[in-house]
């Protein structure tokens, strides 16, 4: 980019020169503001450069670009300071635009703002003391002080600076590739020409033939063809068949001016992939949308949470896409500025499946023109919600209930009751069971507690969970029998090691039986099959009891949940044993599943990873 800046300059210079010569001639004999006017507009025109005719006080006699009556007085600018200072300069800065604050000022037609990058070569026009001076005389603009006039401080005798000519060309980055290229390819062709007319038709070949190869290169390039091979390969043809130097130095530059182009649309396109990625992956939903509410953008969450595809929506009014008033109105509010520069709010939508969204509005921020609507799923906390509100609720009945037996029974023995010994001591036995129902109901919502709060409580260790099944199974024994059930437990003959918390996993196969042999009628058998797998094992508790309605089966393993609340309360049941067993096995990273048919029975089913791959036959104990 280095020699195209020298290129340039080199131009700039070159075109002030010209025009500054031109300008002595004319300011000597008309240098009213009108003629130099005039002639910069007609200089601006043929060159399609800013020309700015500035005299030795700063004052603006003429612009191509902007109304020299509104323009400011430019003496401090640094392109004229030097050239006051030196004769020529060539200063690149900031800013086109150098017109007052006065009513109808302001730049043409969008030709740059304050804000473009200007390349401005400057060159003083000279003229003699004593020439005759304008027929009018210029005064400045209100607001501008004159300063004097500075005189040359070379050796020109009785000549002295009138002015300066200035030559600006905007340095944008397009603009200066494009511009840049066309005027290096046509220089190189012009110069081909000249050639060709200097040395005659034997360097003619010599000289088109490269010129041939570049402009190909140059046309592949401005299709946007940026391959490597193909540009290099022209290039080659150029340096290969002329020894001449700026061929090879405009070869050079070509070559470099694409290999930068193709790098630069390289970035362009990994940062648009890296933000479509970003996009893509997130979470919450993101829409954008233009001036209008129409759809510009919406990333994949948006279009799950509100059942559509933007590619269908692109360019159309938004409300077609999201089918929600609530947003739409939003979207108005934000854009009217009714609602300040954001809103948020939350809405219900049952499109595609049932949703609580957290919807936030604002307006797009500068350079876009719009509105981005973000959505936040919290369908998942308003369950959470309404779980702990039931949970709350189902454990201030269920401690409330053995807690009013306790005082009423309480105050029955207080009222007189102690004296009769037979019913003082059955109300102190029922005491006593309702404290036994208390304490084992708040054991388990302690635990329960600890393990959603804490997994880390899971104390594990490798051991033989086959022989931990047959363990629970002896003690569960006795109580099957008194209930007239068979109990009995189906296991590999091998260990079946595991890497687990044996006594949690000891509480989820008691929790187990002990629910079987509640709901099991008496005569009715219960067994326990253990099954290894490559990665996994597989234990099932299986009765024949009552069974459990299809209608109730999803909601078993929810704290509190009994299908017979009176049969549950009266085999002393706290409603969590099911929810414990179902977070003690997640907490292993297992499931739990269960299936049941009423009046047939009963099978739970967890599975648990497992530590080794055993090929082992069952075997009855």
């Amino acid at each position: 980019m280095g020699r195209y800046r020298q290129l340039l300059s080199a131009r700039a210079l070159s075109e002030a020169k010209t025009v500054a010569e031109v300008v002595a001639d004319e300011f000597a004999r008309d240098a009213d503001r009108e003629n130099m006017n005039a002639l910069a507009q007609r200089f601006g025109f043929l060159t399609q450069t800013r020309i700015t005719i500035i005299r030795y006080d700063g004052v603006v006699l003429g612009d191509s670009w902007e109304n020299p009556n509104y323009m400011e007085n430019l003496l401090d600018y640094p392109e004229v300071k030097e050239a006051l200072a030196k004769g020529t300069a060539i200063i690149a800065r900031n800013g086109s635009v150098d017109v007052s604050d006065a009513p109808g000022a302001g730049s043409k037609g969008g030709r740059g703002g304050k804000s473009d990058r200007m390349l401005y070569a400057a060159v003083v026009f000279l003229g003699e003391i004593g020439q005759s001076r304008p027929k009018e005389s210029i005064e400045p603009t209100p607001s501008i002080e004159p300063t004097p006039p500075v005189s040359s401080t070379t050796s020109l005798g009785h000549v002295k600076v009138c002015g300066v000519v200035r030559v600006g060309m905007p340095l944008t980055e397009v603009h200066f590739m494009r511009t840049g290229m066309v005027w290096t390819v046509l220089s190189a062709g012009v110069l081909a020409v000249l050639v060709s007319f200097l040395v005659g038709l034997r360097m003619s070949k010599n000289i088109t033939a490269p010129v041939e190869a570049m402009t190909v290169a140059a046309s592949r390039m401005a299709k946007g063809d940026l391959n490597d091979r193909l540009v290099k390969k022209a290039i080659h043809e150029a340096l290969f068949q002329t020894p001449t130097r700026e061929i090879w130095e405009l070869a050079e530059a070509l070559n470099t001016m694409a290999e930068n182009l193709k790098d630069r649309l390289a970035e362009l396109e990994q940062s648009k992939t890296r933000l479509e990625t970003v996009l893509e992956h997130m979470v919450s939903g993101i829409i954008l949308l233009d001036k209008e509410a129409r759809l510009i953008l919406a990333n994949h969450a948006a279009e799950k949470m509100l059942g559509f595809k933007a590619e269908r929506f692109i360019g159309r009014p938004h409300l077609e896409a999201t089918h929600s008033k609530k947003i739409d109105e939003a979207v108005k509010s934000v854009l009217t500025g009714q609602a300040g520069e954001s809103r948020g709010f939350e809405v219900r939508v049952s499109y595609p499946e049932q949703r609580s969204l957290q919807v936030f509005v604002a307006k797009a921020s500068a350079p876009l023109e719009g509105v981005l609507v973000v959505l936040h799923d919290i369908t998942e906390i308003r369950r959470l919600e309404a779980v702990r509100a039931d949970f709350v609720a189902n454990a201030s009945h269920e401690l409330k209930t053995p807690a009013t037996a306790l005082v009423g029974f309480a105050e029955t023995l207080l009222g007189g009751a102690l004296s009769d010994r037979q019913t003082a001591e059955e109300f102190v036995r029922i005491i006593y069971d309702e404290s036994i129902r208390l304490t084992r109901l708040v054991d388990d919502l302690l635990q329960l507690s600890r393990l959603e709060s804490d997994p880390s409580v899971l104390r594990k260790s490798r051991f033989d969970i086959g022989a931990k099944i047959k363990a629970v199974a002896d003690k569960m024994l006795p109580k099957a029998k008194s209930e007239n059930l068979v109990l009995e437990a189906i296991i590999p003959e091998h260990p079946v090691m595991i890497d687990a918390d044996p006594d949690k996993i000891e509480q989820v196969i008691i929790n187990l039986v002990e629910n079987s042999i509640k709901y099991s009628r008496p005569g009715g058998r219960i067994e326990v099959f253990l099954e290894a797998f490559e990665d996994r094992v597989r234990v099932q508790v299986k009765d024949t009891g009552i069974g459990i309605p299809l209608a109730d089966q999803p909601r078993v393993f929810e704290r509190f949940y009994r299908v017979d609340k009176d049969r549950s309360r009266k085999k002393g049941g706290t409603g969590l044993g099911l929810a414990i067993v179902k977070h003690i096995v997640e907490a292993h990273g297992g499931t739990v599943d269960l299936k049941s048919e009423l009046g047939v029975g009963t099978t739970v089913t967890f599975t648990l990873p497992i530590s080794q791959n055993l090929n082992t036959s069952p075997t009855n104990i």
